[in-house]
C-alpha cells in the first residue's frame, strides 16, 4: 500500500450529496484499493479499522427507515439512565436494616444443594460465616439465577460475570435490581461482598436511589480479602466471648 487515490464526484446540491452518501453507506462497503476480498494478513487490521469506522458513522448519522424491522440486537432493552427504585418490601424492623450481597464463586458441589452450601471455595465459606455472624439478611448474587436466597436449592452451573460482555452484565444487573425491590427499602443499607463485575451497575443504581452502599473489601486482592474476612470473623467471635463472660460474671454477682 503505497498510497490512496481519491475520487471527487460533483453533485448538483447538498441534498444530492447527502443522498449519495446515504446510499453508499447503506449498501455494500467498497474498500479502497480493492481490498475487500483480499486475505493478506497485513491488511486485516486496516480492514477491521475501516469496518469499525463505517459502523460508527452509520450509527451516528443514518436513521433506520420506519419500514425496516429492528434486528434482535436493536430490540434489546436499552438502559440509558439509572433505573428508579420502587420498593415492594416491608419496612425493616429496628436492628435489621442491613442486607448483605455475596457473589457466587466457581467452585461448587457436583449436585444440587441450597445456595449457602453449593459454593465451596474458601472465600465463600468465610464470607458466609461473616454475614451469618452479623445476624442480618443476606443473598447470593448468582451469575445464572440473579438474586437468590441462601436456602434456595439450585443445580451446579458454569457461568460467571467475568466472562460476560458489558451489555450482558448490565442486563443481569437490571434483573437483580428489580429482584432487590422485593427485599430492600430506602431504610436499608446494602453491603457488597462481591467483585467489581458483580456490583458495577448495582452499586451505582442503588446509590443513585439514595440507598446506603458499603463495599468493605474494595480494592483488595483475593489473599487480602481472605485475611480481612478471617480477622473480622475472629474479632466477632472474640466480642461474643467477652459478652458471654460478662453475662456469666454479672450472674454470679462479681461485677457490681
Amino acid at each position: 500500500m503505497d498510497g490512496l487515490d481519491l475520487h471527487w464526484q460533483v453533485t448538483p446540491s447538498l441534498d444530492a450529496a447527502k443522498a449519495l452518501e446515504t446510499e453508499e453507506l447503506a449498501g455494500g462497503y467498497r474498500f479502497p484499493l480493492n481490498i475487500q476480498g483480499n486475505k493478506h494478513a497485513a491488511l486485516k487490521p486496516f480492514i477491521r479499522y475501516l469496518k469499525q469506522r463505517r459502523k460508527e458513522y452509520k450509527e451516528c448519522h443514518l436513521v433506520p427507515r420506519a419500514d425496516q424491522p429492528k434486528s434482535p440486537k436493536q430490540s434489546r432493552l436499552k438502559i440509558t439512565a439509572p433505573p428508579v427504585f420502587h420498593s415492594r418490601a416491608k419496612r425493616p424492623s429496628e436492628g435489621s436494616e442491613q442486607i448483605y450481597l455475596v457473589s457466587c464463586v466457581g467452585k461448587k458441589l457436583a449436585s444440587a444443594a441450597p445456595a449457602k452450601d453449593l459454593y465451596t471455595s474458601a472465600w465463600f465459606k468465610k464470607a458466609r460465616c461473616f454475614v451469618e455472624n452479623q445476624g442480618a439478611e443476606w443473598f447470593v448474587l448468582s451469575a445464572k439465577h440473579g438474586l437468590i436466597s441462601p436456602e434456595q436449592k439450585i443445580e451446579p452451573y458454569e457461568r460467571t460475570l467475568n466472562r460476560m460482555k458489558k451489555k450482558e452484565r448490565e442486563q443481569w444487573a437490571y434483573s437483580v435490581f428489580n429482584q432487590l425491590q422485593n427485599h430492600v427499602t430506602p431504610s436499608h443499607a446494602v453491603t457488597f461482598l462481591a467483585g467489581r463485575r458483580y456490583r458495577e451497575f448495582l452499586e451505582v443504581w442503588l446509590r443513585h436511589n439514595a440507598i446506603d452502599v458499603d463495599v468493605p473489601m474494595v480494592g483488595l486482592g483475593i489473599g487480602k480479602q481472605l485475611k480481612w474476612l478471617g480477622d473480622a470473623i475472629t474479632q466477632e467471635r472474640g466480642a461474643e466471648a467477652v459478652e458471654r463472660i460478662k453475662e456469666r460474671t454479672i450472674d454470679t454477682g462479681i461485677i457490681r
